[in-house]
């Protein structure tokens, strides 16, 4: 890895980790919630795990269990080893570099396999959720993260309608396209989708993120980022009026800017699958 690559990787993690952290009340919520169906688990498969916030929280949730966090790029993997020696979990925790849907093909079968908000970067999802289900356990349970609320963040009367319309921008843009940014937009509701994988549809349920202001540096920091990605794609879609809107709320030096302001707060839903193997 060359020095360059090391520096840019260690300036996203910060960020990477922040974003992730907002997705741990959706997992605690989800896994409370899919408890019944849960057999004694003891392997536990983290797919697109990032830089490990989630498959370390897997790991103390089952406290037997090891678990394999899945992803695609060294770095990342680089920094679930170092977060799980910090936290004393790495007897537990392991890494397995693969490509996805198809590398984990040779992964052990998990009790439970996560997938947070990964299929619909996939090109194929039901292909994906049926390879994904073919690694559970007779007894195993998949639990898929994907859809939900858009997160707000802007006090009331801040900006009206700007994060709606920069929404609206975005999935105006992706329908366009076959595959923007590695992004799929799949045709149908996610329990359909998991049927047509040949999965048994569990359930669904929602859960919310809420964090009160005034948010964690971290937090600001990282929706900034996101604010910054969203219209860069978006693009001409948006009106001058708002990229120049936009534009005050991700300089760093304006006192409205999300940077600084500590009237933002973050409230948003998300939506976790439950399916298991049709024919354990």
């Amino acid at each position: 890895m060359s020095e360059a690559t090391s520096q840019n990787w260690a300036q996203s993690l910060p960020l990477l980790i922040s974003e992730a952290e907002l997705g741990l009340p959706v997992l605690s919520g989800a896994l409370g919630w899919a408890g019944s169906w849960l057999p004694a688990v003891r392997e536990v498969m983290d797919l697109g795990s990032g830089a490990g916030v989630l498959t370390l929280a897997l790991a103390e949730a089952f406290g037997r269990a090891r678990v394999t966090a899945v992803d695609g790029t060294p770095e990342l993997l680089e920094a679930v080893t170092a977060r799980a020696r910090e936290a004393g979990l790495d007897e537990r925790v392991r890494t397995a570099l693969r490509d996805l849907p198809g590398g984990v093909a040779d992964l052990p079968a998990a009790d439970l396999v996560w997938a947070s908000q990964v299929v619909h970067h996939l090109p194929d999802p039901v292909r994906a959720l049926e390879i994904f289900g073919d690694r559970l356990t007779p007894a195993g349970v998949l639990l898929v993260r994907e859809g939900g609320l858009p997160t707000r963040f802007l006090p009331d009367g801040e900006y009206p309608g700007l994060l709606a319309r920069l929404e609206a921008a975005v999935e105006q843009r992706a329908s366009g396209l076959a595959n923007p940014a590695g992004l799929v937009t799949p045709r149908g509701a996610w329990p359909d989708l998991i049927r047509r994988a040949g999965l048994k549809h569990l359930g669904s349920s929602t859960f919310v993120t809420e964090v009160q202001a005034p948010v964690p540096e971290g937090t600001r920091t990282a929706l900034a980022r996101r604010l910054g990605m969203f219209t860069t794609f978006a693009g001409d879609l948006l009106s001058a009026a708002d990229r120049e809107a936009i534009g005050e709320l991700v300089d760093p030096g304006s006192p409205r800017g999300v940077l600084r302001r500590e009237d933002l707060y973050v409230l948003a839903a998300g939506t976790v699958h439950a399916a298991r193997r049709a024919r354990p």
